[in-house]
């Protein structure tokens, strides 16, 4: 069965920016997420790995994703830039990822299951 019909009625409209968090080198479950929400119609912007958390904010300004997506394996990574994804949450929906989102807290929603249960569930929530 080819991609193309996999494929959800979103046509590409909304994108969605993934990046992982600085310092955090895990990226294959961002990438499988990323893969995943393309195939339900999303246009995904990878950054990739350890990427300055001013660059995803940078980014975001140009692009203008309907969502922003930031991956860490560990809480740690999450937590040095807190305040830097609180000024991105002002101005995108900013979700957390990966295993060290679990550990942070409530602010932010979390995706940190399976990546194409969690590309579902993100499917779901952002219609």
């Amino acid at each position: 069965m080819p991609l193309s019909s996999l494929r959800h009625q979103r046509h590409f409209s909304d994108s969605v920016l993934l990046s992982c968090a600085p310092g955090e080198r895990h990226d294959l479950g961002l990438i499988a997420f990323g893969l995943a929400l393309r195939t339900r119609g999303f246009r995904i912007l990878y950054l990739g790995a350890d990427t300055p958390i001013e660059s995803v904010a940078q980014t975001a300004r140009a692009a203008r994703p309907h969502v922003v997506v930031v991956s860490a394996v560990s809480a740690e990574r999450f937590k040095e830039i807190d305040g830097a994804l609180r000024e991105l949450a002002a101005e995108y929906p900013v979700y957390l990822g990966g295993a060290g989102a679990t550990a942070v807290g409530g602010e932010f929603p979390t995706l940190t299951g399976d990546p194409v249960e969690e590309a579902d569930r993100f499917a779901a929530l952002t219609q």
